[in-house]
């Protein structure tokens, strides 16, 4: 019958969606008349803000809002602290080198934060409010005092 058919097809349907990975594709409407290479600049934020995309980015950015590759982390920070063990996994060197680095990092949110100033995800390191701005300040003092060394030696 029509019914059993439907019904047939509509489990198929819903099979095959349960055995895919979704994806969330928002499509932004850059101009109302359709024309191309026109940009209405209110339009595009009244619909950024609809769908919660400017919601997502400012809690994002309130949580974590700098990351870097675990890889860079760790050619750009290793003169901070211990040095890594090339025989560990790259997360691991980094959350050694960051624990060591960040050991007297204090938040500069008022109150401060009891919470790590890192997360080490697969690829990439997360950094909380001002913590990426201390590293850079610590390992500028430790060029200028390597700068100094090697200009001594000279």
């Amino acid at each position: 019958t029509v019914i059993s058919k439907f019904r047939t097809q509509l489990n198929s349907l819903m099979k095959t969606l349960s055995d895919t990975k979704t994806h969330y594709i928002r499509c932004i409407k850059p101009n109302g008349m359709k024309q191309p290479r026109v940009m209405e600049n209110l339009e595009i934020l009244r619909q950024l803000r609809s769908g919660g995309v400017i919601a997502a980015i400012k809690i994002a950015s309130a949580a974590y809002p700098n990351k870097m590759e675990h890889h860079a982390v760790v050619k750009r920070f290793r003169n901070l602290g211990i040095k890594p063990d090339a025989s560990q996994d790259i997360r691991t060197q980094v959350t050694t080198l960051l624990k060591q680095a960040l050991k007297d990092f204090v938040s500069p949110i008022k109150g401060g934060t009891s919470r790590a100033p890192f997360t080490a995800g697969k690829t990439r390191t997360y950094f909380r409010t001002g913590a990426l701005e201390y590293l850079e300040n610590a390992r500028n003092a430790n060029i200028g005092f390597f700068t100094i060394i090697i200009t001594r030696n000279w």
